[in-house]
């Protein structure tokens, strides 16, 4: 099964964790208008807040108008109440991978999409879920080692998996900004 088959056959449960940071809420607006996707979302803060704090980010997920958006408490919750989770958060120095081997294996069934940064996912494990069957699919423009070599490049090479260049900062005025500064 593709991933675009997968899309039409799997419950449209769209995910994300960084719903509250501007590119995970524009793209989950994008998924819910365009493709119909009921949205679940989720903070990389989620253990700092109250639940008062949780009720405002409702609000705000309320205010932005994307029809039935739910907060959910943490990224658990999240992948439980999602059929596809997809990255928005950055990568906090010194941490280990948000998504590790006990994470992928709650993912049975499910897909990942990391547009956000390589090290956030336990690229081993994730090689295992994929070669296991227990992770449908992995979408990524993101690697832990970029370019990929090593365990980045098997990932890349899987037949489950959609890898493109993460270019989304390449435009003329930063090329030329770039060229200015070196």
């Amino acid at each position: 099964m593709s991933f675009f088959e997968l899309l039409e056959n799997t419950p449209k449960i769209f995910g994300f964790l960084g719903i509250f940071l501007f590119l995970g809420t524009l793209i989950a607006f994008i998924f819910n208008f365009g493709f119909k996707f009921r949205i679940t979302g989720a903070t990389i803060f989620s253990l700092l807040l109250s639940l008062s704090s949780w009720a405002f980010i409702q609000s705000y997920i309320d205010n932005i108008k994307i029809d039935g958006a739910k907060y959910v408490p943490n990224i658990e919750k999240l992948i439980q109440k999602s059929s596809i989770i997809s990255l928005h958060i950055p990568k906090i120095k010194g941490s280990e991978p948000i998504i590790n081997k006990k994470l992928l294996k709650k993912m049975k069934n499910k897909s990942l999409i990391n547009t956000a940064r390589g090290s956030l996912v336990d690229e081993e494990s994730l090689l295992e879920s994929l070669d296991n069957s227990q992770l449908n699919f992995y979408a990524t423009d993101v690697t832990k080692s970029e370019p990929p070599i090593g365990i980045s490049k098997m990932i890349i090479k899987n037949k489950k998996v959609i890898s493109t260049a993460h270019v989304g900062g390449y435009n003329e005025t930063s090329l030329k900004e770039v060229g200015i500064k070196s």
